[in-house]
């Protein structure tokens, strides 16, 4: 009887190979470094972006709230117009 040896296939994988397509191993590609600079970046310019939708955020509410006290709990009825009637 014979034994047979089982040999380990080397190849990257189709995951590894992406990964080291990723890490910028390849020249067409930009160096990690500069990905990580670009991501910073963008994740700043997100973080203006959500702090100014906040502060909208807050102003409606403020608008709402003064609004719907004006209309909902005013002792007489109120009828708005605009230009067009």
């Amino acid at each position: 009887m014979s034994k047979k040896t089982i040999k380990q296939d080397t190849r990257p994988t189709a995951t590894e190979a992406q990964f080291t397509h990723t890490l910028g191993q390849n020249p067409k590609h930009p160096p990690v470094e500069n990905l990580l600079h670009e991501l910073q970046s963008h994740q700043l310019e997100l973080e203006m972006q959500n702090e100014q939708l906040r502060q909208s955020q807050i102003k409606l509410c403020e608008s709402h709230k003064r609004y719907v006290d004006f209309y909902d709990f005013s002792p007489v009825g109120y009828l708005t117009l605009n230009h067009q009637g």
